[in-house]
């Protein structure tokens, strides 16, 4: 009988404390890990599908992969209160944030559903810019079209023109 126990500790919370250490580690960053990526792919998507639509107009509800009613767009955008980063390069890091925060180059889309938060993608503004809107504008999602410009012929950034406001 000796023989059965002779493998388990004297003292269990030298296997229960780093296994509660673990699966709460592991809890804390697993929503962490879905937020950051589900942000990064979004804005690649974004980037993706407005690189392939320059010189035309688009309407930005075809391609957002959720349902939205309204969105609201703020370009160089200066939170209040300080926005916490990404870590293990899942997205931005909090310094490449507030680095873009400092230069005026944070953009956000933030998109609604009944008054009720959906989701937001933010971007450098050197990838994708809008014309005409100073700090912020509100579309609804029927009137939501842009047209698709390069910002130079030689540049990777993309300018959008508010079509019909």
């Amino acid at each position: 009988m000796y023989k059965l126990f002779q493998g388990i500790p004297a003292k269990p919370i030298l296997v229960i404390a780093p296994l509660m250490l673990i699966v709460s580690l592991g809890l804390y960053y697993q929503g962490q890990y879905k937020r950051c990526t589900e942000q990064a792919n979004l804005r690649e998507q974004l980037y993706s599908h407005l690189k392939k639509s320059v010189a035309q107009t688009i309407p930005l509800a075809d391609f957002m992969p959720f349902v939205w009613d309204q969105a609201f767009v703020l370009q160089n955008y200066k939170p209040d209160r300080k926005i916490r980063g990404c870590p293990f390069g899942w997205d931005w890091t909090e310094e490449q944030r507030n680095k873009l925060i400092d230069q005026n180059l944070l953009n956000i889309i933030f998109f609604t559903l009944n008054k009720k938060r959906v989701t937001f993608v933010e971007f450098n503004n050197q990838n994708i810019s809008f014309d005409s809107v100073e700090k912020e504008i509100s579309l609804t999602a029927e009137s939501a079209y842009f047209e698709v410009e390069l910002k130079d012929a030689d540049s990777t950034g993309l300018l959008l023109r508010r079509v019909g406001s």
